[in-house]
């Protein structure tokens, strides 16, 4: 079994993902056995028999083309310690943990599954790492020690989004017109970044249609800086970059549901969903104020947003 751990590893290791070998689809027994040792093998992770399952689902879930196990191998701290005595149980206790999570939300986007599968696994490893560090000591993993720290701090899943990039399938469509599966995939989730713009598990379903946005040849929209004024901040905006991203889909969606309309238009649109963001980020985190933004909508509770921006649309972004 020590071999075929060793494979598992070097698997991992090169980014090889459920489903790329072209198995069978897997059973609903094989489902409930994979759901079974998730949740019994972190606490005996050195099991024989147990083991000897678990190591046997973890093959089952590379070879499943129906369960995206979600991977990030570059993140693995008993995989970046070459040699680490234990590599194999918590490289299996992540596995079947990120197979399961995957199974039990499996109507969920494959996109949306990415980060939350990889928080269920890496929180299996630090199961299973505790077990085994509460029969030996002298297993101890620095790195493994901080995720337990970031996992009890509730940073653990931003350590994985800052370090773990979602696959993007969408990096492969050649330039085009956009499907009308595509415009109401831009249109609908537009509408729904704007309610959560910080949310992680968004943000891989944002960056697919970030490609769709820039490889569409039958529509474009007009950015200016009036749409983004939070880009003037020093220090840079915390989450500038977000509200940035939800800025371009809801222009996206604007022009795809008002064609012919012009460049003010459109970047006037991107404002008020980049507000209505801003409000939404505050209500989630109430110390995350950007000035410029804060000015702005006070500008909006005087009911003088329309002026503010024409004046400063007309000086800044009106093509000569």
């Amino acid at each position: 079994m020590r071999h075929f751990a060793c494979a598992v590893i070097v698997l991992i290791i090169f980014g090889v993902a459920a489903g790329q070998s072209g198995g069978a689809p897997t059973t609903q027994e094989q489902r409930q056995s994979v759901l079974r040792l998730a949740a019994s093998y972190p606490a005996n992770p050195q099991d024989p028999a147990l083991d000897q399952q678990a190591t046997a689902a973890t093959k089952m879930l590379q070879d499943a083309p129906d369960i995206p196990v979600a991977l990030c191998p570059e993140h693995l701290p008993w995989i970046e310690k070459k040699k680490y005595k234990y590599a194999h149980e918590l490289t299996i206790a992540y596995y079947l943990g990120s197979g399961a999570y995957a199974i039990q939300h499996s109507e969920a986007k494959p996109s949306r599954l990415y980060y939350p599968a990889l928080m269920a696994g890496s929180e299996a490893a630090i199961r299973a790492y505790q077990t085994i560090l509460g029969q030996d000591a002298g297993a101890k993993l620095d790195k493994m020690s901080e995720w337990i720290d970031q996992q009890k701090a509730g940073k653990l899943m931003a350590n994985l989004e800052a370090n773990c990039s979602s696959p993007n399938p969408a990096r492969s469509r050649p330039k085009g017109p956009s499907t009308a599966e595509e415009r109401q995939h831009i249109i609908a989730f537009a509408s729904q970044l704007q309610q959560n713009p910080i949310d992680p598990i968004l943000r891989p379903e944002y960056q697919e249609l970030f490609f769709v946005i820039v490889q569409a040849t039958d529509f474009s929209v007009e950015m200016c800086t009036i749409s983004t004024p939070w880009m003037g901040d020093k220090p840079e905006y915390k989450y500038g970059p977000d509200l940035t991203g939800l800025n371009l889909l809801a222009m996206s969606a604007f022009v795809l549901q008002n064609p012919g309309k012009d460049g003010a238009a459109q970047n006037r649109a991107g404002l008020a969903a980049s507000l209505r963001g801003y409000e939404a980020i505050l209500q989630q985190e109430p110390t995350a104020h950007s000035k410029t933004l804060d000015d702005v909508l006070n500008v909006e509770k005087q009911g003088k947003l329309d002026e503010w921006f024409k004046d400063r649309y007309t000086k800044t972004c009106k093509k000569k």
